[in-house]
C-alpha cells in the first residue's frame, strides 16, 4: 500500500514539476485520466485474483463513475490524439502519446466490459477473457510506468 501511495506522490511531483510550455494536452482530462487508470488497475488484479461478484461489481461501479472518454464524450479520440504528455526528469525521457493512451483506454474498457458481461451471464470467465483482461491491464499499467 505504502508502495502506491509513494508511487501516486511521485507521479504528481513529476507531472507538476515537468510541465512545461511544450506539453499539450487538458491537464483536467489527464487527471480524469490517472483518476480512472489508479482506480481500474487495482480493481482488475483484485478481481484476476479471485473472481468474486463484489470484485466484479466494483469495476462496474468504477466503469460507471470515472470513465469519461470515448466517442461523443468531451474526451474522445479527436481530442486526445492531441495531447502529448511529457513527464520525467528530463525533456523527452517519458512521452505518452494521446491518441494511444485513448486506445489503450478503450481497450482496458472493453475488456473490463467484456469481463463483466460474461461473469453476469455465467458466474464464471474463460480463459480467453482472463487473458484479455490481462493483456490490456499490463499494457496499461506499462504506459504509466516508465
Amino acid at each position: 500500500m505504502k508502495k502506491g501511495i509513494i508511487f501516486v506522490i511521485v507521479f504528481y511531483m513529476m507531472l507538476i514539476g515537468c510541465q512545461s510550455d511544450h506539453d499539450a494536452y487538458d491537464v483536467d482530462g489527464f487527471s480524469a485520466v490517472k483518476e480512472y487508470v489508479d482506480a481500474i488497475i487495482p480493481l482488475i488484479d483484485k478481481t484476476l485474483e479471485t473472481t468474486e461478484e463484489a470484485n466484479v461489481q466494483e469495476i462496474t461501479k468504477t466503469n460507471g463513475q470515472l470513465f469519461i472518454f470515448g466517442e461523443g464524450t468531451k474526451y474522445d479520440k479527436e481530442e486526445m490524439s492531441n495531447w502529448t504528455i511529457e513527464l520525467g526528469l528530463e525533456e523527452g525521457a517519458w512521452v505518452i502519446e494521446g491518441e494511444a493512451l485513448f486506445d489503450q483506454l478503450m481497450e482496458v474498457h472493453e475488456s473490463t466490459n467484456a469481463f463483466i458481461k460474461e461473469f453476469e451471464d455465467h458466474k464464471k470467465v474463460s480463459e480467453e477473457t482472463v487473458k484479455a483482461l490481462e493483456k490490456e491491464r499490463t499494457s496499461l499499467g506499462e504506459m504509466f510506468r516508465q
